[in-house]
């Protein structure tokens, strides 16, 4: 039988991985903190990613962007050095797509099955069971971990396009972002023509004006308190990826290069370890109430 790894004990992999843990069985995790070990107390924990190669059949990633992924997977001690012909790695981690090419070509010379399996949500999406996960790679491969993205998702896709997952995931994020600057611009000005911050807010979470990010961010943006599920620089970090597609030949994203100077101005003013609906405070300083 095939065991299951998993590394990654950040804000999503954590519930991501209780959920899976909630119907299979989890032989190994790894995290670089092994604090947080205590939080699956009946789950081998291996202190580095090699070790978790050799233990494990099914290794799930949840890492934070290029730079984990490199560490962990080509490191001294990464994954690469002990991984097994015929495992099978789940990449949850948002990559760079040059890095998402290159950790595909280093599985593929050693034998090994790799997936890109992005997921859309945030922490309580991925609390409640209900991430979105885009998937790429073989086909096959993915129906035999199919049942196990299911533990932790409510929606997933296959896409057989070229690292489609990560490709997907960067357009959906970047629509997400270009909606809330549009709705936090409307907010601002409604507040300015006099309309109680309250009945603004109301009103553009319903009828045709409503949007899913808008009302994830509501309470976030109404106690103007900008704890991050995802910070405004990693937004950044993410919209350049998008924009290094965006300078293939056909490909333009115009309204989205205007959405993106908003939110590399909130950089300016010192935002970026707050969540990236503090885009509002740009809007804010732009109106001359910062």
């Amino acid at each position: 039988m095939a065991k299951i790894g998993f590394a990654g004990l950040g804000r999503m992999g954590i519930p991501v991985l209780r959920n899976i843990s909630r119907k299979f069985q989890v032989d190994g995790i790894y995290n670089r903190n092994s604090e947080k070990s205590v939080l699956f107390p009946g789950i081998k924990f291996y202190d580095e990613p090699y070790r978790l190669a050799s233990a494990c059949d099914i290794i799930f990633v949840c890492l934070s962007g290029d730079s984990a992924c490199l560490s962990f997977f080509m490191g001294e001690r990464g994954l690469f050095s002990t991984i097994r012909a015929n495992s099978i790695v789940v990449n949850l981690s948002t990559t760079s797509i040059p890095l998402a090419a290159e950790l595909s070509l280093r599985c593929s010379e050693a034998a090994v099955n790799y997936l890109e399996a992005t997921m859309l949500g945030d922490v309580k999406a991925a609390m409640d069971a209900r991430i979105t996960s885009l998937v790429s790679g073989d086909q096959a491969v993915y129906g035999k971990v199919s049942e196990i993205i299911d533990a932790y998702s409510s929606q997933k896709h296959f896409l057989a396009s070229p690292h489609g997952s990560v490709k997907m995931k960067l357009i959906a994020d970047q629509l997400a972002a270009t909606i809330l600057a549009s709705s936090l611009e409307s907010f601002v000005a409604a507040e300015r023509l006099g309309i109680q911050r309250e009945k603004a807010m109301e009103i553009l979470s319903q009828g045709p004006c409503y949007s899913e990010i808008l009302n994830m961010k509501k309470d976030t943006i109404m106690k103007a308190e900008f704890l991050p599920g995802t910070t405004l620089r990693d937004l950044t970090k993410s919209m350049r990826g998008l924009e290094d597609m965006a300078a293939e030949p056909g490909l333009s994203m115009p309204i989205s290069s205007v959405s993106n100077s908003i939110y590399r101005s909130a950089m300016l003013l010192g935002l970026g370890n707050l969540d990236y609906s503090a885009v509002l405070k740009a809007f804010l300083h732009l109106d001359g109430r910062l």
